[in-house]
């Protein structure tokens, strides 16, 4: 069984390539509402708590990035998953970098 994280609309204004979807994914991805939407691993401040985001608003205001992606979302059917990272990354999956 599938469960369902949070669910928002990314908001974003470039063409989509039907054959080849990719969504632009920059440092400040918001949703329909203009709410930020973090892709990023974070740390609760408060605690040592360390967990991921992806596509979703901040839990709390005080919680830092401890690493984030950016660039062009997509999905890749192979490992029935969703991506980010720059086009380059794509192209070379095994090289360094995002």
């Amino acid at each position: 069984m599938l469960t369902k994280g949070p669910q928002d609309y990314i908001r974003f204004n470039a063409p989509i390539d039907p054959d080849q979807v990719r969504i632009p994914v920059g440092e400040r991805t918001t949703n329909t509402e203009l709410e930020r939407l973090s892709h990023d691993v974070m740390l609760q401040i408060d605690s040592t708590h360390v967990y991921s985001a992806f596509l979703e608003k901040h839990r709390r205001i005080n919680n830092a990035s401890i690493a984030g992606s950016n660039g062009f979302l997509r999905y890749n059917k192979y490992k029935n998953s969703f991506e980010i990272a720059s086009e380059e990354k794509f192209e070379h999956p095994d090289s360094a970098g995002t």
